[in-house]
């Protein structure tokens, strides 16, 4: 399955979870709640918010697409325009400069990123990752560690291999489309 990144809706997510956050969050802490956010939407209804693609270390969750982000925002002006990278605490942290507006998130995702956000608000790095390792499936297994594919996640919750293939043919499907209609364009 290969949904693509939309830089849109993970700025949007990521402004949302900073307003809940008090106007600040480090990026570990961010990675895991874009995770469970993505692994959410992904079980129970089949679509994704950042579209990114997910690495299992010993230490977190890492969001490929946002991690490049957080680490060269000097290569991404829109991030730059939306918020401040610093380090404190040997840890990088994110602060709201500006909060775009949230257009091109649904009723849905908002409604995922608020319950998210509340359930892990007291949360430590660590203790949002131990929660993480033991309740998701997919990072049960203390001995494996690189990607994490879509499709390892629905299978590992329960989802049929002919569900897993239909939304893979229609993620390629809007793939075709979307690459379409900027060609055209």
């Amino acid at each position: 399955m290969n949904f693509k990144f939309n830089e849109l809706r993970t700025i949007q997510a990521v402004s949302l979870l900073l307003t809940l956050s008090g106007g600040r969050i480090n990026s570990s802490k961010l990675m895991m709640l874009l995770y469970i956010i993505d692994n959410d939407l992904l079980v129970k209804h089949g679509v994704v918010l950042t579209g990114d693609k997910y690495i299992k270390t010993k230490k977190g969750i890492i969001l490929c697409e946002v991690k490049n982000r957080l680490n060269k925002s000097y290569e991404y002006p829109l991030w730059l325009t939306y918020f401040d990278f610093r380090i404190k605490n040997d840890q990088n942290t994110l602060f709201t400069y500006v909060e775009p507006n949230d257009g091109a998130l649904s009723d849905l995702d908002d409604e995922v990123i608020t319950s998210v956000q509340y359930e892990f608000r007291n949360h430590s790095d660590s203790d949002i990752l131990e929660d993480t390792y033991e309740c998701f499936p997919e990072l049960k297994d203390d001995t494996f560690y690189g990607l994490i594919t879509h499709e390892m996640i629905m299978s590992m919750n329960g989802i049929s291999s002919d569900e897993i293939k239909k939304l893979s043919d229609l993620v390629q499907y809007h793939n075709d489309v979307d690459d379409y209609l900027k060609k055209i364009h």
